[in-house]
């Protein structure tokens, strides 16, 4: 905790409660205070969940977005306003990473549970059709290819192939992404 928070300021209140007392009276300027006194333990506490400057930033907007809207109703017979205001950048943090992880599942389950041309259903594309049987048999070892071959060009679902190949679905969908990163790391050179 920063100690300049629980120093008297010139008029001689504790700036603690001088941030509070602006909240409660609407002042927006107490938002500039709180983020000089929290601001670098907000933003440590964001960057060590999202392990991202730029998520982390972002986070740390948000959370003082939702500080801005709640001000009236925090209650300091409850709790210290750092402890408040690291709640809340420590909860936005937490929404954001699952938000982005299932995010990222959804995108890996749409692109892996559907053939490759959805609208005519199951597809008959194959890897010669759409130009990737060189790169497929050169770039990825057999494991990986029947994995591709199985979801993308014979219609089978995650699920499926984790129940074929004997092998649990988050390791299929572990394959399968780092298979179609590394397809499209080779076919942009």
């Amino acid at each position: 905790m920063n100690t300049a928070a629980t120093k008297p300021d010139s008029s001689g209140k504790l700036l603690e409660a001088r941030i509070v007392q602006m909240m409660h009276n609407g002042d927006k300027q107490f938002l500039d205070l709180l983020y000089q006194e929290y601001g670098g333990i907000m933003y440590k506490i964001t960057v060590g969940i999202t392990k991202s400057q730029e998520a982390a930033e972002d986070v740390l907007q948000e959370s003082l977005v939702k500080i801005w809207k709640n001000a009236t109703r925090f209650d300091a017979s409850k709790a210290k306003l750092v402890t408040w205001v690291v709640q809340i950048a420590k909860n936005t943090a937490l929404d954001f990473v699952k938000s982005k992880a299932t995010r990222n599942a959804q995108i890996t389950d749409t692109m892996a549970d559907k053939p490759v041309v959805a609208e005519y259903g199951i597809s008959t594309q194959n890897e010669d059709f759409i130009g990737l049987r060189e790169t497929i048999k050169e770039k990825l070892n057999e494991h990986d290819q029947r994995i591709l071959n199985m979801l993308y060009f014979e219609g089978y679902t995650q699920k499926e192939v984790a129940e074929h190949l004997d092998m649990p679905i988050g390791s299929v969908k572990t394959r399968i992404r780092m298979t179609v990163n590394q397809l499209r790391t080779f076919l942009k050179h």
